[in-house]
Order: structure tokens, then sequence, then C-alpha cells
């Protein structure tokens, strides 16, 4: 009897192809996009809407999908600190705007590094919001640097506006992002003169601060490499007399005269003591007689 091997293989080729159907196939909708990364790799790829095939998720836990939707809206605040105000990193003295952004994403012709955009949380807003801040800062640099023109800056913030918001949708349209939306959604806060000027002279004593503060650390190491210096030179002298010393034992017979003091005549000691000059203390051993003699003093 002839055993049905064709029926097998096309058990088995079924059984592969839904496994792989499940496992590998991305369905993605038209309103997001996937991020495939390979955890053993780190390797990122970005799938647009439609069907993809990931050669990698055939293998059990080795890639990870990251969904993201095409349109999204954030609320935003833009902060310009005045020059030279923005060495206090304070938003007292920055100019301050609530803005709402609203970008849809163009999955096949996005320029961004798939990797950042599953490492940086809404990595596309984060972009598009230093992407304004600096259109901003540009547009606004002649009325805050070299003095800051508070009402010149007011009165063009609604022309500067439009040129930003135009800017901004050419740079993102070459990156794959198309600018939806970009609307003022509260109050813009601009310093006043009394605030700029009060930060100047804040500024200004933090400057001296620093600068006294410098002078004293300049000092302060000075000493220490002094110290340090001295420390090494005494280190030097020492080991220069200690090696003396040991090339000239009789030497330290001479520092030992040298440091006594003048009302030292004459001092009497046993050489055997050990001390500089004989000045051990101990009593001289006495000589055993001779064999023969005979002691009459007994």
């Amino acid at each position: 009897m002839r055993r049905p091997y064709g029926i097998w293989v096309v058990l088995v080729l079924l059984v592969i192809a839904v496994y792989a159907y499940f496992t590998a196939v991305v369905k993605t909708g038209p309103d997001e996009y996937v991020v495939a990364e390979n955890l053993q790799n780190g390797e990122c790829t970005l799938h647009a809407p439609g069907y993809a095939f990931v050669a990698h998720a055939l293998i059990p836990g080795r890639v990870s999908m990251t969904r993201f939707p095409r349109r999204v809206s954030q609320l935003v605040e833009i902060r310009l600190p005045i020059p030279p105000l923005d060495e206090l990193k304070s938003e007292y003295y920055s100019i301050r705007m609530p803005l709402n952004l609203a970008i849809e994403v163009d999955p096949e012709r996005l320029l961004i590094e798939p990797a950042r955009l599953i490492k940086e949380k809404n990595a596309l807003i984060v972009l598009c919001r230093k992407a304004v801040e600096g259109f901003f800062q540009k547009e606004f640099s002649p009325y805050m640097a070299p003095n800051f023109n508070r009402e010149g800056l007011v009165a063009a913030r609604e022309a500067v506006f439009r040129t930003v918001q135009e800017k901004l949708t050419a740079y993102a349209g070459r990156i794959g992002i198309r600018v939806t939306a970009m609307e003022i959604s509260g109050a813009v806060t601009v310093p006043e003169l009394k605030a700029y000027y009060e930060g100047l002279q804040y500024l200004d004593e933090l400057r001296v601060l620093e600068k006294n503060n410098k002078k004293e650390l300049i000092a302060l190491n000075a000493g220490l490499e002094r110290e340090k210096l001295a420390r090494k030179e005494l280190v030097e002298k020492l080991s220069e007399i200690a090696r003396l010393i040991k090339s000239n034992p009789d030497l330290l017979k001479y520092i030992y005269i040298d440091r006594l003091g003048d009302n030292v005549k004459v001092i009497i000691a046993p050489e055997k003591s050990g001390m500089p000059l004989g000045l051990g203390l101990e009593q001289p051993p006495e000589k055993e007689p001779r064999k023969g003699e005979v002691d009459n003093l007994r």
C-alpha cells in the first residue's frame, strides 16, 4: 500500500505558511506605521501601511513591533531665552509661547532613523518643536540683541509667526512630515524691560562672584602646589641625608655633636652602647679574673 507522502508534504508546507503569516507578516493599517526592532542586534526597520514580511520574526522573541499613529497632535511650549540672560537658565527671562502642533507622517518618505522613534518619546513632535524654537530665535534675534527691544518684538510677533510657520512647513515636508496645524493656544509671555534690566544686574553680580571664586580657587591650588613641592623637597633632603649616613656612619656623630648645647663640654660613654658618641647608659661589663688569679679582697 503506497503512503500518501504528497498529502503530508502539503500539510507541512501549509503549517509553515500559517506560522510565517502569523509571526513574520506585519499588517499595518492606513492610519499607522510600524517599526520592527531586532532585539539581537538593535537593527530597526520602518514599514508603511500594508503588508510586510519580517524574516527575523520567524524566531520567537527575536523582533519587537512598535506601532505609531500617522497623525499626532500635542501641546508644546516654545522658550526663547533673551541674550545674555540665557546664562541664568531661568524661564523668567525667556519668551514663552504655548503652541498646538499637529503633524501627519508619510512613512514612505520619512527621513528619520527608525531607532530614534523607539528610543525617544514623541520624537517627531520634539524634532518639530526644536525646529520652531530655532526659527523663532533667528527671526526675533534683531529685537533681542545687542539690546532687548520689547516693543519692536511685540509689534513684529504676528509677522514673525507666519514666517516661522512657512519655514516649519518647508522643513517638515523635506523629511516626510506634513504640518497640519501650528496654533498659539494661550498667552504669550514676554519679559518686561524692568525684569530684563534686573536680570542684567543679577548676571553682573554672578559674574563678579564667579570671578572672585576663581581667584580664590587659583590661590588655593597655588598653596597646595607649594606645600606639595615643599614636602617633595623635604623627602629628597631626608633621602640624601640617609644615603650619606649609610655610606659614612661617622657623619651621624658629627650631627649629634653639632646639635649639643653650648654648655656641654665632654661626654664620656662606652662605644659598645650603640649610642652616638658612646652615649649609652649601660655600665661596662666587669672584667672576669684570669685563671689562677686570687681575689685578695674576698
